[in-house]
């Protein structure tokens, strides 16, 4: 369905201002809020993230070592920096509950404690193998960042919790549209980026200069800046993402989620959708033009089964995304909703959704 990447660009352009699928598991879920017949299912908090007025947390242990490494060291950084050690109530989120907790071992003040903790959901995509060390290390990088951006309030005059929370969102960006131009052996060049060489440097880039001036903000800052310069915004690269696969998967949408569809470009894109973005396509992932199939049986098999991965992609991972997409924009209190704003819970969910793309893609057959 067209619906499945367009949907990201959404997913991650809330996060950064910082519709009903039933799962097919059969497993009941309460029917809570609808969006044009979309269905959400119930808000999932992660445990531990309040208890007794502290908020005490510790990283996934299926974290490798080198990511664990890697986040030990940033926690030493921005704590030389002096972030974590105040509080800020951040008009930007409806959450503000200080608290003071241990996060890995780390002694820290939490401005927005739910906010901040569930930011480490992103580390879900850190553990499954589907995704490349590469994107690994960005999802563990922005799970990071996105948690010390809530952690301390937001502030506008801190810069250096943004830029860990934005490049992190925009290192993941590239390597999962990258995977899904290897996939489809799609011109990794585009508009003047090199997809391959960014996919291969982006989260060391931003490891090594968020970690190279930790006794100066300002140096810290002029860092992480010169390697935003260097990247393609997460909305065009999610943008993009989302026009291949729409192409790909083209297909019957009911009107809601082609509704959702013209929300999330309009959004992502300022209701500005540039010819180069609307005219994008990965390379087919399959060819059912008899000029160009060689009728050899082996070639033959081989286009069924390209068909079939792609059908199972349109079919299976679009609709397990669109579920937790859709429960996580009804809590954000940015979409159609009658819930409150629930940031947390849309960190939580748009991993999940975000885990189920990367899967999908990297289970669809090369060409």
């Amino acid at each position: 369905m067209i619906f499945a990447l367009r949907a990201v660009l959404l997913l991650l352009f809330c996060i950064a201002a910082d519709a009903g699928v039933m799962r097919r598991s059969g497993r009941q879920m309460e029917r809570e809020v609808s969006y044009d017949g979309f269905v959400a299912s119930p808000a999932e908090n992660l445990t531990g993230v309040r208890t007794a007025g502290t908020c005490d947390h510790s990283s996934d242990t299926c974290l490798a070592t080198d990511l664990r490494t890697t986040r030990e060291s940033f926690f030493q950084c921005i704590a030389s920096l002096g972030y974590g050690q105040s509080y800020r109530d951040n008009e930007v989120w409806e959450e503000y509950s200080p608290c003071e907790g241990q996060i890995d071992g780390h002694h820290m003040m939490l401005s927005e404690p739910q906010n901040a903790i569930s930011s480490f959901a992103f580390d879900k995509i850190s553990c499954i193998s589907a995704s490349s060390n590469q994107m690994k290390k960005s999802a563990a990088l922005l799970g990071f960042g996105s948690f010390i951006f809530h952690a301390v309030g937001g502030a506008a005059d801190m810069e250096t919790p943004q830029l860990l929370d934005s490049l992190g969102m925009q290192c993941l960006a590239v390597n999962v549209l990258f995977s899904a131009m290897q996939k489809t052996s799609t011109n990794f060049q585009f508009e003047g980026y090199d997809f391959e060489h960014l996919d291969a440097n982006c989260a060391d880039w931003l490891a090594n200069e968020g970690l190279k001036n930790c006794n100066d903000k300002q140096s810290n800052i002029d860092d992480l800046r010169a390697v935003k310069d260097k990247l393609p915004s997460y909305e065009l690269s999610f943008a993009l993402l989302a026009q291949g696969i729409s192409k790909a998967c083209g297909g019957e949408l009911v009107p809601a989620v082609k509704n959702v569809l013209s929300d999330v470009v309009g959004n992502l894109l300022s209701n500005s959708v540039p010819s180069y973005v609307s005219n994008f396509e990965f390379r087919k992932w399959h060819d059912f033009n008899g000029a160009k199939v060689h009728r050899r049986r082996r070639r033959r098999q081989n286009m069924v089964q390209d068909a079939a991965s792609v059908i199972d992609f349109c079919a299976s991972s679009v609709p397990s995304f669109a579920e937790d997409f859709i429960a996580a924009v009804q809590r954000q209190g940015k979409f159609p909703s009658t819930k409150a704003e629930q940031h947390h819970t849309w960190h939580e969910k748009s991993a999940s959704a975000m885990t189920t793309i990367v899967k999908g893609i990297d289970a669809l057959r090369s060409t």
